[in-house]
């Protein structure tokens, strides 16, 4: 804003918006990554509310440790605005902004990010290629949950169930037909959204509002609801998913992939191709979390298939769709820690459940996928 001075503007004042509370709260959120930023905008204005970036230091220290300082790699660079960071997911607000001011040239649009960067250009992704795939499965799924499940599942749970342990359910009157079927109709929308990632929402966002629905509707109570909502199922996750990183960022991960990779060696089959490579997603992602094996195979999917000379379309549906497949341990995504930790299921009911659907799943999408997209 200006100063006005005898009513004349005399220059400019500099008025600082950042928060003392958010500025903190931004330092403390980060304060445990070696080299982390944040970053809080008043959306409307553009005002910066707080902005930290570690590593860190005291003003008031530099003169005294200024030695020890300098050993610090980028301390001095500030990670918030002044480092050079992939902007990820940030980013596809910007390439979608390009698409729609450009115009969209037909009823789809291509993703062909890999390939592009591979110099791939014979082949080409559409909205529909991974859905094709994935909507058999989908069906095999629903149906597998609701008729056949529950019959190879243990009578009683194996573990404890800390989220109702010492706790006496009350007895309740059997659901009404409408409930009933709204039970059933919301399981499935919120696992089929969540296989698609429905609008582009988190995927905490989905079973939340399917939680809400149940709730309202009368399904579950409240109580019902927050009982079950366990903080030992969450912490399992917690831990799993930070296992399943440190196992991806120590190399361990892309050296299977390397070693199962040079397999496809043997045959030109695309069949077999890619049964391997799902059989490959499925295995990795039984000690690994299913979007770190993604990122170590597709690119050694491409890789091969260029060396092979042939579409790589296919495999790396294999892989995606062979990564989410994989539930047979707690370390392959996030909902099956918290289906055992609700459950009381063990690693060895899991295994009893889960062998006989994940072979249909794999002959499913084996079958479907190699079949729209094989190899040659």
């Amino acid at each position: 804003s200006y100063r006005s001075v005898g009513g004349k503007k005399q220059g400019c004042d500099i008025e600082l918006t950042t928060s003392t509370k958010l500025q903190q709260a931004a330092y403390d959120a980060i304060s445990d990554i070696p080299n982390g930023a944040a970053v809080v905008l008043d959306a409307k204005s553009g005002e910066i509310l707080a902005m930290a970036s570690t590593p860190t230091y005291e003003p008031d220290s530099v003169d005294s440790n200024w030695a020890e300082l300098c050993e610090i790699d980028g301390l001095f660079l500030p990670n918030a605005y002044k480092n050079t960071l992939a902007p990820g997911s940030d980013f596809k607000i910007i390439t979608a902004c390009a698409v729609i001011d450009n115009g969209v040239d037909g009823p789809t649009v291509e993703d062909n990010g890999y390939l592009t960067e591979y110099g791939i250009t014979d082949y080409a992704f559409t909205m529909f290629t991974e859905m094709s795939i994935k909507v058999p499965v989908v069906l095999f799924v629903l149906v597998w949950a609701i008729f056949f499940a529950p019959k190879f599942a243990p009578d009683k749970p194996v573990m404890p169930i800390k989220s109702t342990e010492g706790r006496k359910r009350a007895q309740r009157e059997p659901l009404g037909p409408v409930q009933e079927v709204l039970g059933y109709a919301v399981f499935a929308i919120v696992i089929v959204c969540l296989i698609f990632q429905s609008f582009g929402l988190p995927s905490w966002v989905i079973p939340t509002v399917g939680a809400c629905v149940l709730v309202f509707s009368g399904v579950l109570s409240e109580k019902e609801a927050i009982d079950n909502m366990g903080l030992d199922i969450i912490m399992l996750y917690v831990g799993v998913v930070t296992l399943g990183s440190a196992f991806g960022n120590t190399g361990a991960g892309e050296l299977v992939g390397d070693t199962v990779a040079g397999l496809l060696s043997v045959t030109h089959n695309s069949y077999i191709i890619g049964a391997i490579f799902f059989i490959a997603a499925f295995v990795m992602t039984s000690v690994l979390y299913n979007r770190a094996v993604s990122k170590i195979l597709i690119p050694l999917v491409i890789l091969t298939a260029m060396s092979m000379n042939c579409d790589p379309r296919g495999l790396m549906e294999m892989c995606y769709i062979g990564s989410m497949c994989s539930v047979l341990t707690p370390m392959a995504t996030s909902v099956v820690p918290m289906m055992m930790g609700a459950g009381g299921y063990d690693q060895k009911a899991l295994l009893k459940m889960g062998w006989i659907p994940s072979i249909v799943m794999a002959v499913i999408a084996v079958g479907v996928g190699m079949t729209l997209y094989p190899c040659y």
